[in-house]
């Protein structure tokens, strides 16, 4: 499922290129539109929302160390991950270049 959404993510990426669009800011959301944020997307800054940690940690994690700004659905649902073992996972990944 992961090469699909990654595939789609690539196939759009290349619309946008071959059409000439240059946008201004991509706003992925989730896992699945992940491979927007480290794809090549110009000189188009990205915003990634996280919507459920739950799904596609390391997705999430390479997301955000390639992405501009990093938010989640709500703050209610920052506060309740901010403590999880997924993001300090995905903090730690961050820190150490993992996802560079």
């Amino acid at each position: 499922m992961i090469s699909r959404f990654g595939f789609f993510c690539g196939s759009a990426l290349e619309f946008l290129k071959v059409r000439g669009v240059q946008a201004d800011v991509l706003h992925c959301h989730d896992w699945p539109t992940a491979p927007v944020a480290w794809g090549d997307r110009g000189q188009s800054k990205c915003v990634f929302t996280i919507h459920n940690l739950s799904y596609g940690a390391d997705l999430v994690g390479r997301a955000m160390a390639s992405c501009e700004v990093a938010t989640t659905v709500s703050p209610t649902y920052a506060r309740e991950v901010r403590p999880s073992t997924i993001m300090v996972f995905i903090e730690d990944s961050v820190a150490s270049g993992t996802f560079s």
